[in-house]
């Protein structure tokens, strides 16, 4: 982790940790990209087997923050490799099943190693030799409202309709399949990594309104902050997340309402 890592790399890290570990861990795709590149996931989950409550862990929706995919990489690589020996970290493990996608958008992700470091969204070809659609604004939850644009050159374009682009869509589509509205079990947590400022943003994004567990959020967030300043020193804002900034997780927000 002292340096970062091509698309290529990391889905070969992912499967090493997987192998190294098979009793906990699986990897699999939830679809694939614009130009066919797997969406990869890998599924943690320890003992006893059956149903339990899930956390979500994304990143990598923004092809050039890649700290994004490091930061969740990491995060999966101490879940795997010290369960058994840290018991803060077996437990959790044994307590809930882990759903982590460490690059969203794997196209924009090695555009942006083999083309243009600073390139932000997918690969949709817009015509006229305009690319992208910022995956970010392309949930269905207030799509094409604020902190996003129609100009298919923006950072922020939004595409052509909600779910337009197959990487949200699989995404989407896993995210429900796997929740209690798809039969599964409860979604406990989910977190989307961004490279944007140091904050912690929590439901809603798209206005002023907040979420009927606004109370419960803001103490989980109060204490990520806490924990990050007593760890490295670094003080993070924890904010419900302005309509401009993120989108993803407001529509988890909407689609698993039972976060405890």
């Amino acid at each position: 982790f002292n340096s970062y890592h091509t698309f290529e790399a990391i889905v070969w890290e992912l499967r090493r940790l997987c192998s190294s570990a098979p009793s906990i861990c699986t990897i699999s795709t939830v679809g694939t990209s614009i130009e066919g590149r797997s969406i990869f996931t890998v599924t943690l989950s320890g003992q006893p087997s059956g149903s339990k409550n899930k956390i979500w862990l994304s990143g990598g929706q923004h092809a050039r923050e890649w700290v994004s995919p490091a930061t969740v990489m990491y995060l999966l690589n101490r879940l795997i490799t010290s369960y058994g020996s840290d018991t803060q970290i077996t437990s959790l493990v044994d307590t809930f099943e882990f759903i982590v996608i460490p690059v969203c958008n794997p196209d924009g992700y090695d555009y942006s190693w083999t083309n243009a470091r600073l390139w932000r969204k997918n690969r949709r070809n817009n015509g006229n030799n305009i690319y992208g659609v910022d995956l970010n604004r392309n949930w269905n939850n207030h799509w094409a409202e604020s902190g996003s644009s129609n100009n298919p050159s923006s950072d922020t374009y939004h595409g052509k309709s909600a779910f337009s682009e197959p990487e949200t869509k699989a995404i989407s589509d896993y995210f429900l399949k796997n929740g209690a509205q798809g039969g599964g079990s409860v979604w406990q947590l989910a977190i989307d990594y961004h490279a944007y400022s140091q904050l912690i943003l929590r439901p809603y994004h798209w206005g002023k309104a907040t979420a009927p567990t606004e109370e419960l959020l803001n103490r989980y967030g109060k204490g990520m902050a806490a924990a990050i300043k007593a760890t490295h020193g670094l003080v993070y804002e924890n904010i419900p997340g302005p309509g401009e900034l993120k989108h993803l997780s407001s529509w988890r927000k909407r689609h698993q309402p039972r976060f405890r």
